[in-house]
Formats: structure tokens, sequence, C-alpha cells
């Protein structure tokens, strides 16, 4: 997992809903989020949480995903 997605993971209680964001607005964070990203979609895959929401950024022009809503399963 990658280390956003597993810290907000860990830190949430089961049932309970999470935000996953990253650590900036610059596009070279919104880049690097993308690593979250497809964290998140492994961690849906294993049924580990259930992503809710994805929100999609507008000032770049590029609609980079910063901020994902998820519930945790298990």
């Amino acid at each position: 997992m990658a280390d956003i997605a597993k810290s907000v993971y860990e830190q949430t209680a089961i049932g309970s809903i999470g935000w996953i964001r990253p650590e900036g607005n610059s596009v070279d964070k919104l880049e690097e989020f993308k690593s979250e990203v497809m964290a998140v979609t492994v961690m849906e895959e294993y049924r580990l949480i259930l992503v809710k929401k994805l929100h999609r950024e507008n000032q770049t022009g590029q609609k980079f995903i910063d901020a994902i809503q998820f519930v945790k399963v298990k």
C-alpha cells in the first residue's frame, strides 16, 4: 500500500468513513498521488474498503483525483 492510503486505512475504524488526500495541490503532488489511487484500487479489489467518492480537481485541466472517500470494510 502507498504511504498515505495505508496510514489513513489503519487510522479508520471498521464501518467508518475515511478520506485520502494528497499532501499538496501542486501538479507534482497530484502526480505523486496517482500511486495512492492505485493503492486504493488494490485495497478495494481485496475488499478492505469500499470507495464511495472520487473527487477530481479542475485547476490544472488534467482532472487529477485529489480526494478519495471510502468506508473501511475490514
